[in-house]
């Protein structure tokens, strides 16, 4: 080496002049890029951290403090290409972005690798607590980009998730989990709902829009929430940004598929169909799902295939049927037949008699 300090405390600054972050650690030891011959190299330069700890500004508040056992900073060889806005998805997809393999902006930046027990902790943009932990991180504090390929878990106030990979951005309040995901989200206020679980072999994106924030999954999506499991090929969750409350979930499948125990306990409904919608009932309490494209369901009183049905979880009643429909719909000891591709099969609801 040729440089060592002790007890670094740095400030580094953005072009606007406001900070951009700052870096503290125990020690730091520069080595040159010098070959034997004397002959220096800038890319080859790095500088070694001990118990390094980061704090990424945004808007000159401190939003993320990062720390880790150890860390190197050197020349970033390749970096990816923004895309025209920072946050724009387009030009980023999960699962495809490495520290190496991409396209070349400038040699002159500087990454961190950081390494050992690397725990990332901030706030989201509704003012939400959420950690990060690993460990390995390569960071990119001016652009606020979080890299690694090791498992990864997530923290926040409501939900719990592990994955293997990750590309996060933390200015645009964006994370990308590359494969392997598995989590829950559980509501602080129980009014809120049951618990809900899901695993995916592939990714996860977690992110926000408007006031909303999405969690979207694909690839061997199981979803589970008490007694009911829900099995497709992706899967969106929508929760209220500030209040955490799951709000709408959508599944796709070929078909997506769902088994569920009825109301009292004894029997099980199923369904199936090309999409699968859940949200709260709009005119009492409840949950309502909505099956479309090639829709079946089949519980105690009901084996029917429609367009699309609308169905109570909690009540277990058919609230409607939108034809051609196929099937029988009965309640209690009386049985209707639904018409054979007829406009829409009786609904079984709480007022028939």
């Amino acid at each position: 080496f040729d440089i060592h300090s002790a007890g670094i405390d740095t400030v580094i600054f953005n072009a606007e002049g406001g900070i951009n972050h700052t870096l503290q650690a125990v020690s730091q030891t520069h080595f040159s890029g010098a070959d034997e011959g004397g002959n220096e190299d800038e890319t080859a330069a790095f500088t070694v951290l001990e118990q390094p700890v980061i704090k990424i500004y945004q808007s000159a508040n401190s939003h993320w403090n990062i720390r880790a056992e150890s860390g190197r900073i050197s020349p970033i060889p390749t970096m990816p290409t923004p895309p025209a806005s920072e946050c724009d998805d387009g030009e980023i997809e999960a699962g495809n972005e490495t520290a190496t393999e991409m396209e070349t902006e400038t040699a002159e930046r500087h990454q961190t690798i950081l390494s050992g027990k690397v725990k990332v902790d901030g706030f989201d943009r509704f003012n939400q607590p959420m950690a990060l932990t690993t460990e390995v991180l390569v960071l990119n504090p001016q652009r606020q980009t979080l890299i690694t390929d090791a498992e990864v878990s997530l923290s926040t106030a409501d939900i719990e998730q592990t994955a293997t990979g990750m590309y996060a951005h933390l200015e645009c309040d964006t994370l990308r989990f590359k494969n392997d995901v598995r989590g829950g989200y559980e509501p602080v206020d129980t009014t809120n709902g049951q618990p809900v679980t899901w695993r995916a072999i592939g990714g996860s994106v977690l992110r926000t829009e408007g006031q909303t924030r999405i969690m979207e999954m694909n690839d061997a999506v199981e979803i589970t929430q008490g007694d009911m499991r829900i099995d497709g090929d992706s899967a969106r969750l929508e929760y209220d940004g500030a209040g955490g409350a799951l709000q709408n979930m959508v599944v796709l499948g070929s078909p997506v598929r769902y088994r569920q125990r009825t109301a009292d306990g004894d029997r099980q409904a199923s369904g199936s169909g090309d999409t699968l919608e859940l949200y709260d009932d709009p005119n009492a309490a409840g949950t309502l799902m909505t099956l479309t494209g090639n829709a079946v369901l089949r519980s105690p009183d009901t084996n029917l295939r429609c367009a699309a049905l609308i169905y109570a979880l909690d009540t277990g009643l058919l609230r409607e049927a939108v034809g051609p429909c196929t099937g029988i719909v009965s309640s209690g000891e009386e049985d209707s037949a639904a018409a054979e591709d007829g406009p829409a099969a009786p609904p079984a609801t709480e007022d028939r008699p």
